[in-house]
């Protein structure tokens, strides 16, 4: 797995960041593993401005990211709370958030 941001993808880096500390400031010790993907990892996400008429419109690609909860945690309404936890802190700071978290090995058995 790699570690670190394809050179297209630095520009980002302070924001990822900051998301990752919110994530990892409202989980504590719960989270196993945080998981960038998509366009951000491949370094092929867009940014674009375009106008129809008089209306100027954009579209930037977003973070995907997956947080893996640890096994105690993954289950039931500890699940849930922390998903909440992660939700309304990135809220605050105007981040969006969408859940996508399982267990390591809900995770590994999704994969094999």
């Amino acid at each position: 797995m790699k570690t670190t941001l394809p050179p297209r993808s630095l520009i980002a880096r302070d924001r990822l960041a900051r998301v990752t500390e919110e994530i990892l400031a409202s989980a504590k010790d719960k989270i196993a593993m945080i998981i960038l993907f998509g366009s951000y990892a491949k370094g092929t996400w867009v940014q674009d401005w375009y106008t129809e008429g008089h209306i100027l419109y954009s579209y930037q690609s977003d973070f995907d990211i997956m947080v893996i909860v640890k096994p105690k945690y993954g289950g039931g309404a500890a699940r849930f709370r922390i998903e909440d936890n992660i939700k309304r802190r990135l809220e605050k700071k105007r981040t969006s958030w969408v859940g996508i978290k399982r267990t390591i090995s809900n995770y590994c058995s999704g994969i094999y």
